[in-house]
């Protein structure tokens, strides 16, 4: 029997392609939450009303650059593991 810690490489890439459509799922939500409040804001008049949504979709733009810095770097990660696992069989 396999115990919890080894994984076969086809549970690992199961597991690695959940993650992916996760991951842009919870990117596509964010661009909706970001456009929601633009629209909301764009809709009110009133100035405390305004201030809020400002608020709120100011915090959507970051959380959206957040995201989007986290996964660049998330990129880079693999693409550095990648290009040592490369080099190390080259050898």
């Amino acid at each position: 029997m396999k115990s919890s810690k080894q994984k076969t490489k086809s549970e690992k890439s199961k597991t690695w392609k959940i993650l992916k459509i996760i991951w842009f799922i919870i990117g596509i939500l964010i661009v909706l939450w970001t456009l929601f409040w633009f629209v909301q804001l764009n809709k009110t008049r009133d100035l405390g009303g305004v201030v809020i949504l400002a608020i709120l979709f100011a915090s959507g733009i970051y959380i959206l650059a957040i995201f989007i810095a986290l996964t660049i770097l998330i990129f880079l990660i693999n693409l550095v593991i990648r290009i040592i696992k490369k080099s190390k069989k080259l050898k």
